[in-house]
């Protein structure tokens, strides 16, 4: 809601990956499959400092965007054909 405006029904954990490397502490990040509610109108958006930007990505091509953490693309390709895939990714090094 505070980064698209949209409602969302949280189905299932869908990954979990550690960054150590590179980083000034030990971050974690976690997300979550959903299913799409609805739009909200005349929400204000929270932005962070830490983001570049945010947008939808076509499916098609998100190997082709900037996705960080990088592992993300692909995990998220296999959950939209509907493959079996770990939740837990591990760590997000430098090289990946």
């Amino acid at each position: 809601m505070e980064e698209f405006g949209i409602e969302v029904k949280v189905m299932s954990l869908s990954y979990v990956i550690e960054s150590i490397d590179g980083e000034p502490f030990h971050r974690v990040d976690i997300g979550f499959l959903c299913e799409y509610i609805k739009q909200h109108q005349n929400v204000t958006l929270q932005n962070d400092i830490n983001q570049i930007g945010r947008a939808w990505l076509d499916i098609d091509h998100l190997l082709d965007e900037p996705l960080y953490p990088s592992k993300l693309s692909r995990h998220i390709q296999t959950l939209y054909q509907d493959r079996k895939s770990s939740s837990y990714l591990g760590n997000e090094s430098m090289e990946a």
